[in-house]
């Protein structure tokens, strides 16, 4: 039976904006077939200069077991 998975909110700041782009590369390692998406693409769609999120709200988490990222999750 696998250990439970734990999901935190992270907060609404540009270093847990970084922390939640950098789950991907955590979690896709050197995996020649992986692809990562843009790290100036995440910021710009879900960073606060994006004017979308002057009218609208955003929660961003991340799951982890045994305190490793194993996913995330966007609601907006």
């Amino acid at each position: 039976m696998s250990p439970p998975v734990q999901v935190r909110e992270l907060e609404d700041s540009p270093r847990d904006l970084d922390r939640f782009w950098r789950v991907m590369v955590g979690i896709s390692g050197a995996q020649a077939a992986c692809v990562l998406p843009l790290r100036l693409e995440v910021t710009g769609v879900l960073g606060s200069a994006n004017p979308f999120w002057s009218q609208a709200r955003r929660r961003l988490w991340i799951a982890e077991r045994h305190g490793r990222a194993v996913g995330r999750l966007a609601e907006h």
